[in-house]
């Protein structure tokens, strides 16, 4: 390994230096803005101890003057020990009594149970608490007699022995192992570990130093942190990489993003500094987010350099247009299943070599496989509007709330069939509730599911609420057998979220696997397929599979450390929109189909074989029936979309978008204004970027215009941490 690689960084990760550089700039950073809050909070509790009399009850408490009154700091002490066993009988008796609460089926009514026990505990404690403290005083009383309270006689090891080892000891683990859990609120504990050091520093250091030293530390405190912030900020704004780690890292994270928004001087959502992309600072009309306008001189986007006028995107042929359904059969039914988080190469199809997927490798016998399927985003939130609108996500038009949602001018497969007489439902979880109100009003019928047994309620899945795919299916074949006793033919678009992260143990297939992160993510596949298995085969014993259009996918891939990164919805890399499609054709024999096509080409699939070709309006795929039937009418330079941006403010602003061909892949950090190229022929992990050497390639060229022509909607002005 050389020096620069350790100093710089290798592809994934910043080196050793320039994680130091973040770690002193940043946590300076981070350090200032918590200083200042205390300054302001210091300041309002030395006026209320002013008005109190705190610190002459401070000094009645703690002095150890035998002929002074005892009563104050025999009282004390009694409360402190009291408060404490308290405070563990409090914790032990809801760890034994919150798990009842699992087995409540009622959400409602379990939410209302555990504030009544939360609020009974905690009175009970408190009245135990003084009752205790009472009880406790003759013998805190015999205790000063012989030992003199306070005891240590020091303030500064007064305070190490009973609060900083108690902290120390039991905090930082507890964060460390349930961080996910957290979330968010992790901040506020590290910051309490953060406040009980800076105690022990300032009783041990502050009586040494004099009031002119004190007064130097103030005045030299500030340039050292300019000097580490714009340390700091050179380092991110030299490496994509650098940024992100910066803006991931558990402890880092939320001081990174304080700084970039503290320096969004125009406040359009940008700072200039700390990777945050901007290159105008103080012109809130160009930023990265902005819409480039070609030829007028002005680089609005930050993206390096003025967009050129791009010749227009060939339109792509929309139907195959031959397509007949079996004589005697009426329209089609439509079933199309969305799993979460289903890479190609994890199942029987994408030649796993212990298949966890053998029910779904059954029915792609019959149906047509694609194996270079990709998904239009990594993130589900742009990837199943795109898929039930059959529109690249950086097309569409969005609409933003609190998240984004497709715009009013945005049609769904649920409103195209509903408009031509089907029966429309939708069968999900809870993340359809919170993220995609706009499409849950195109369906007829709509059940979003909660969690509901101990161990999915447990899951560290936020919105997502894993385990419930044979709840899921279940609820489908009631949906199914309702419709079925209508004449109108019906379409149903059930999503299950199970394999999402984190990976849990269904006991079903599991031990076939193993524990790594990767071989349970197996399991929760194999638990997936075997729900999967229950309602194909329902279909095919009832009848209705021979006339059940039958789409099987999964709105994104997941990382596994390839790129360096865990989970999804950051890149566009091909482990992270590789997915499986399989989709089953009343009248067509199986086939696996090798050409490159994405999930937007699903919905004019839909279209056409229910007999709609038609309706064309805002469609950017084409039917899967031309590469599958017709390949001589699929082009064979075909682009394939990707589009994913910023979900969280630790993610930091990010929007990078992709242009794949069988042979290739441009990715594209928009706000960074930094390419990457591969050549999937002979680079199909995508682990070797060739952009510099590339820059004369035609193709390069191609895919670069490409790009700048198909950014025609508004995502760029939707980043969810805007």
């Amino acid at each position: 390994m050389s020096v620069s690689s350790v100093i710089v960084g290798g592809e994934g990760a910043p080196g050793l230096g320039s994680r130091l550089v973040l770690g002193v700039g940043l946590g300076a950073c981070g350090g200032l803005a918590l200083g200042l809050a205390q300054a302001v909070a210091w300041s309002l509790l030395g006026a209320l101890s002013d008005y109190l009399e705190l610190d002459a009850w401070a000094q009645r408490v703690n002095d150890r003057d035998r002929s002074a009154p005892r009563a104050p700091v025999v009282e004390l002490r009694a409360g402190l020990v009291a408060a404490s066993v308290m405070l563990v009988v409090f914790g032990a008796a809801a760890w034994v009594l919150m798990p009842s609460l699992f087995h409540i089926a009622n959400p409602a009514f379990a939410r209302s149970f555990a504030v009544l026990l939360f609020v009974g505990l905690g009175g009970g404690a408190l009245v135990g608490g003084f009752v205790l403290a009472r009880l406790l005083r003759p013998l805190v009383a015999r205790i000063d007699e012989r030992l003199g309270l306070p005891w240590p006689a020091s303030p500064a090891l007064r305070y190490a022995l009973f609060v900083v080892v108690p902290v120390a000891a039991l905090l930082p683990a507890y964060l460390v192992i349930n961080a996910v859990e957290l979330g968010t609120f992790a901040l506020f504990f590290w910051i309490l570990v953060v406040l009980v050091g800076e105690g022990l520093v300032g009783l041990v250091c502050l009586p040494w130093l004099v009031e002119g030293e004190r007064r130097l530390s103030l005045a030299v405190a500030p340039v050292l942190v300019l000097v580490g912030a714009g340390a700091a900020s050179l380092v991110m704004n030299g490496s994509e990489d650098a940024s992100r780690w910066a803006r991931e890292h558990r402890a880092l994270g939320p001081s990174a993003a304080l700084t970039s928004k503290a320096t969004d001087f125009d406040r359009d959502g940008f700072s200039s500094m700390f990777g945050g992309g901007d290159c105008a600072a103080f012109d809130a009309s160009i930023s990265p987010k902005a819409q480039d306008i070609p030829g007028n001189g002005i680089d609005e986007d930050c993206s390096g350099e003025d967009a050129s006028k791009a010749a227009a995107v060939e339109a792509l042929e929309l139907f195959y247009g031959e397509y007949e359904a079996p004589e005697g059969q009426g329209r089609p039914n439509v079933l199309f299943v969305i799993v979460d988080a289903i890479r190609f190469d994890t199942t029987g199809i994408g030649g796993a070599a212990d298949s966890p997927t053998p029910y779904l490798d059954e029915a792609a016998e019959d149906s047509l496989v694609f194996t270079q399927a990709y998904s239009q985003s990594s993130a589900t939130i742009l990837s199943i509007p795109s898929m039930l609108s059959g529109r690249d996500p950086s097309m569409a038009e969005w609409a933003r709330s609190s998240r984004i949602d497709l715009g009013d001018s945005e049609q769904t497969l649920g409103k195209r069939l509903d408009a031509l007489g089907y029966q429309t439902g939708l069968v999900a979880v809870s993340y359809f509730n919170r993220h995609m109100k706009r499409i849950l009003a195109e369906f007829e019928f709509t059940s979003v599911l909660e969690a509901a047994s101990e161990e999915e309620m447990a899951a560290p899945a936020g919105a997502y609420v894993t385990g419930q795919a044979g709840a899921l299916v279940v609820e489908s074949i009631r949906y199914i057998e309702r419709a079925a006793a209508s004449k109108d033919p019906w379409f149903l678009t059930l999503y299950v979220v199970d394999p999402h992260s984190e990976y849990l143990e269904h006991g079903f297939g599991h031990g076939r696997f193993g524990d790594e992160p990767k071989q349970r993510y197996a399991g929760e596949i194999s638990n997936v397929d075997a729900s999967m298995g229950s309602l194909i085969h329902y279909l095919k014993h009832s009848g209705q599979w021979d006339n059940t259009i039958f789409v099987f996918l999964a709105d994104h891939g997941e990382e596994f450390g390839e790129h360096g990164g865990v989970k999804h919805a950051q890149t566009c890399y091909v482990e992270s929109v590789h997915v499986p499609l399989i989709v089953h054709v009343p009248g067509i024999e199986g086939r696996r189909v090798d050409a490159p096509v994405g999930l937007l080409d699903v919905a004019p699939t839909i279209l056409e074989v229910i007999g709609n070709t038609d309706d064309a309006r805002k469609l950017d795929g084409q039917s899967l029936l031309l590469p599958a039937l017709a390949p001589q009418r699929a082009p064979e330079d075909r682009v394939i979309p990707c589009s994913v941006i910023s979900q969280r403010p630790t993610q930091g602003n990010f929007f990078r978008r992709a242009a794949r061909t069988e042979d290739g892949v441009l990715i594209h950090n928009v706000i960074a204004g930094h390419y990457e190229y591969y050549d999937r022929s002979a680079d199909p992990g995508e682990q070797t970027d060739i952009h510099a050497k590339s820059e004369a390639d035609p193709e390069l060229e191609r895919l670069q215009g490409w790009l700048s022509s198909t950014l025609s909607g508004n995502l760029p002005s939707n980043l969810l941490t805007d």
